[in-house]
C-alpha cells in the first residue's frame, strides 16, 4: 500500500502536466476598427446668376478621422436595375473583415460624371437666423468619393498615400462598385463641381445659417454619430456676389442629425390620443428640427388599424399638418395628416 502511495504526486504531476499541454491556446476576439466621419470647415464661397437663378457656391470636404477605412460596396443583380444596394465593409485588427447592409443607394451619373454615386453622404441646409422656418438644401446628391485630399497622416493607422480610387465607382454596365476614404484621408468637393450649390434664388438680405453633415441618416456605422456636422454662420445681400463669414464651428452636436417629436406652433397631447388609419399604403418620416428628412418606411394596411399621437404640427418646409405617432407600425415617425387618418377619441 505505501508503495503504491509513494508513486501517487508523480502520476498527478503527469496528469496536470498533458493537461496542460492538451489545453488550447486562448483566443482573443478582434476588435473592429471604424471609420469615424466628420466634416471640414466649409470654404471658397461665392454666389452668381446662372441660367437665371441665384446660386451660392462652396466647396466641402468630408473626412475619415477614425481607427479604419471607410468603404462602401454596391451591388445589383443586372443592368436594368436603376439603383445598386449598398454594403459597409467594417475590417478589425485582426486583418479580417465583414460586411454590414446599409439602407444607401447608390444611382448612376446624375452630375455628368461617367460614373455610380453613392446617394446623400453629404447634405447641405441654409436658413435665415431671424426666420428659421424657410429652409433651402443643397442640390448634390450623388456622390463619388475616394482619397483624394490627405489631412491628418500621423493618425494611427493612417495611410500614408492614397488608396481608393475614382475608377472604383463603376461605370455605366458596372453590377459592382466601391468608394471609400482611407484614415486620415478626405474627398474635396470644389464649389465649381456640377450641383454643388444651394439655390437663393428670392431670399433677402441678412444672416444665414448654413450647416453641412456626412451621413446625416445614420446609414453607416462609425465611432461617433454627433459629430458629423459643421456649420458657417455667413452674411449675404439680396443682390450682389458677396458672402461673408462671421463665424464657423467644427461641431454642430446632435442637432442635425437627431429626429424631433414636435416642431413650434404645434400641438402638444398629453395622454397621446388614438388614430384609425384606413385601409391602404402610408410613408412615415423622421425630421430634424429644421425639417430635413432623416429617414422614411413605407407599410401598407391590408385592413384598419389604430396607434396614438402625442404631437400634431407643420414640420419644417410641409405646408401641412402631420402626427407624430409614438406607437405600432409608424412608432417614432411623422404620418401626414390626411383624411384618411383621424382621431378615435
Amino acid at each position: 500500500m505505501s508503495r503504491r502511495l509513494s508513486y501517487l504526486p508523480w502520476i498527478l504531476s503527469l496528469s496536470l502536466l498533458a493537461g496542460s499541454l492538451s489545453s488550447p491556446p486562448k483566443v482573443t476576439a478582434a476588435t473592429q476598427m471604424l471609420p469615424n466621419l466628420k466634416m471640414a470647415h466649409l470654404r471658397d464661397f461665392s454666389i452668381g446668376i446662372e441660367n437665371g437663378r441665384r446660386l451660392m457656391r462652396f466647396t466641402t470636404i468630408m473626412l475619415n478621422l477614425g481607427k479604419g477605412r471607410f468603404e462602401v460596396r454596391g451591388f445589383r443583380s443586372n443592368t436594368s436595375e436603376p439603383t445598386m444596394k449598398i454594403n459597409q465593409r467594417i475590417f478589425d485588427d485582426a486583418g479580417g473583415s465583414a460586411y454590414i447592409p446599409t439602407a444607401s443607394r447608390a444611382r448612376y451619373s446624375g452630375d455628368g460624371h461617367d460614373h455610380w454615386h453613392v446617394q446623400d453622404i453629404m447634405s447641405y441646409e441654409l436658413w435665415n437666423v431671424a426666420a428659421p422656418t424657410t429652409v433651402r438644401r443643397g442640390a448634390k446628391h450623388g456622390f463619388c468619393y475616394f482619397d483624394t485630399t490627405p489631412w491628418s497622416l500621423g493618425l494611427p493607422n493612417a495611410a500614408k498615400a492614397p488608396y481608393y480610387r475614382q475608377d472604383w465607382c463603376g461605370t455605366r454596365n458596372a453590377l459592382t462598385n466601391r468608394t471609400g476614404m482611407s484614415v486620415g484621408w478626405g474627398d474635396r468637393y470644389p464649389a465649381n463641381f456640377a450641383f454643388q450649390w444651394i439655390d437663393i434664388t428670392g431670399l433677402p438680405g441678412g444672416t444665414y445659417m448654413l450647416r453641412a453633415t456626412v451621413d446625416q441618416q445614420n446609414w453607416y456605422r462609425e465611432l461617433n454619430n454627433n459629430d458629423n456636422c459643421v456649420w458657417a454662420r455667413i452674411t449675404i445681400g439680396g443682390s450682389g456676389s458677396a458672402v461673408t463669414v462671421n463665424a464657423r464651428g467644427s461641431d454642430c452636436g446632435p442637432a442635425s442629425v437627431r429626429p424631433v417629436t414636435s416642431f413650434p406652433g404645434g400641438v402638444s397631447m398629453n395622454p397621446p390620443r388614438s388614430l384609425r388609419f384606413a385601409p391602404g399604403t402610408y410613408v412615415g418620416y423622421k425630421f430634424n428640427s429644421v425639417g430635413t428628412v432623416l429617414g422614411t418606411k413605407s407599410y401598407t394596411l391590408g385592413r384598419a388599424s389604430g396607434a396614438s399621437t402625442s404631437h400634431r404640427a407643420i414640420p419644417v418646409g410641409q405646408g401641412s399638418n402631420w402626427m407624430y405617432v409614438v406607437n405600432g407600425v409608424w412608432a417614432g415617425y411623422w404620418i401626414r395628416d390626411t383624411a384618411a387618418v383621424s382621431f378615435t377619441d
